[in-house]
């Protein structure tokens, strides 16, 4: 088999794709999941449940933002938790809105999807 650089890009592209699958079930994807235990978020995450988090949310517990996934932040809730960023409420499930928080670290608000 001759070697194009179509054939290259192609694989190249494959690869790519298959890594990506790979990481579907990341705790990037799972940060603010619905859940009724620990055991529905990724290894480490923990489910949060309440009147904050109607119908549970999966997230990470956090001491600084650098403990977070992309697109989350760490809040000063139940001791420190990733919690998914936002701009409106239209980016938050049902039940949540977009509403500012203390940042863990330190200093500053950040908009998050909570029920507060």
């Amino acid at each position: 088999m001759k070697n194009t650089p179509g054939t290259f890009l192609f694989a190249l592209v494959f690869i790519f794709a298959l890594f990506l699958s790979a990481c579907s079930d990341s705790a990037d994807d799972a940060v603010g999941a619905p859940c009724d235990h620990d055991s529905h978020c990724p290894p480490g995450g923990i489910c949060l449940k309440g009147g904050k988090y109607p119908g549970g949310t999966c997230s990470i517990p956090c001491n600084s933002h650098s403990h977070c996934p992309y697109y989350t932040a760490c809040v000063d809730q139940n001791g420190g938790v990733c919690l998914p960023l936002c701009d409106d409420r239209s980016q938050c499930r049902g039940g949540y809105k977009c509403d500012r928080q203390d940042n863990r670290s330190g200093g500053g608000k950040a908009f998050v999807c909570i029920n507060d």
